[in-house]
């Protein structure tokens, strides 16, 4: 699990390298206006590509550490459906999210005894809520 101050070196590093291609692309002034903006990044080389998944990925860690948990739980479940709603349900009535401390860690394995489920389907069941919010 990253930490802010990690996150914001990660995002500073990757914002170098994206920011540095467009600058060699003649896109020094990014912005998505219709004359600062290319129509596709496919001009980006390999580590370019990577540095714009590390920005993205770096970018969305900043704003769930930001947020904390109570806010991103709100967030998520104002702004998502269906499947998405009922996993999270389905984790705050078996406690989950209670178990998990704020500083350290704890492992699946930990969690799923717990809520006795198998530590398998536990991750299934995070990994889901994780990718809708």
């Amino acid at each position: 699990m990253s930490t802010l101050r990690k996150t914001l070196e990660e995002l500073t590093q990757a914002t170098n390298i994206f920011a540095t291609e467009l600058d060699e692309a003649g896109y020094s002034n990014y912005d998505f206006t219709p004359d600062n903006s290319p129509y596709d990044l496919s001009f980006l080389s390999l580590e370019g590509l990577s540095a714009r998944e590390d920005l993205i990925t770096a970018a969305m860690n900043i704003l769930r550490l930001a947020r904390g948990p109570q806010e991103r739980l709100t967030t998520f479940a104002g702004t998502t459906q269906g499947v998405e709603l009922g996993t999270m349900q389905a984790l705050v009535q078996m406690g989950i999210p209670q178990q998990v401390p704020l500083n350290g860690s704890i492992s699946y394995t930990q969690l799923a005894a717990s809520a006795q489920i198998s530590p398998e389907l536990l991750q299934r069941l995070v990994r889901l809520a994780d990718v809708a919010g």
